[in-house]
């Protein structure tokens, strides 16, 4: 099963089986722009400058493939005006967290924590994408580990139904 799934906003079949044309070719001129590209120090790296301006719709699931999301979001140029997404729809929500042992000023031991990557998807996908929280488990535990820190990963879902979803 591949890592990413996307996940449209607009059709009635929401599962997308491969990487949408448009996000592949702003993969393929985001690594062209950066092969050529030689850095000169108080000039900055312009992508996507050319005459054929990528939607923004675009720009989602492409930073969901390059931040490792598990699941993006498809939306359309209409549904982006909308005035949001996923409204009354019962989405899991996934939360992968990093927990730590540490001592504060007075030297007493506490737990502490940071959830370093938080997303959702509607609950009727569940099926689909098959054991997503051992997925997530496995998938980063690996690169924990590697740290050789004392880190434990904490992944956890939770079914919320919100008025409206953010991407």
């Amino acid at each position: 099963m591949p890592w990413i799934t996307f996940v449209s906003l607009s059709k009635p079949t929401p599962v997308i089986t491969s990487l949408p044309a448009s996000v592949k070719a702003l993969l393929e001129e985001l690594s062209s722009a950066l092969t050529q590209y030689v850095p000169v120090q108080g000039s900055p790296l312009i992508l996507f400058g050319g005459s054929d301006n990528p939607a923004l719709s675009d720009f989602i699931p492409l930073s969901a493939l390059l931040l490792e999301y598990p699941v993006a979001y498809v939306p359309d140029a209409e549904s982006l005006t909308a005035s949001g997404f996923l409204g009354g729809v019962d989405l899991q929500v996934y939360s992968c967290t990093l927990i730590w042992r540490t001592e504060n000023k007075t030297s007493c031991n506490i737990t502490a924590t940071h959830t370093f990557m938080q997303f959702s998807c509607p609950s009727s996908l569940t099926q689909q994408l098959r054991n997503l929280t051992d997925r997530l488990r496995e998938r980063f535990s690996s690169r924990i580990a590697e740290t050789r820190l004392d880190w434990k990963l904490q992944v956890t879902s939770r079914t919320e139904c919100l008025e409206r979803v953010a991407l």
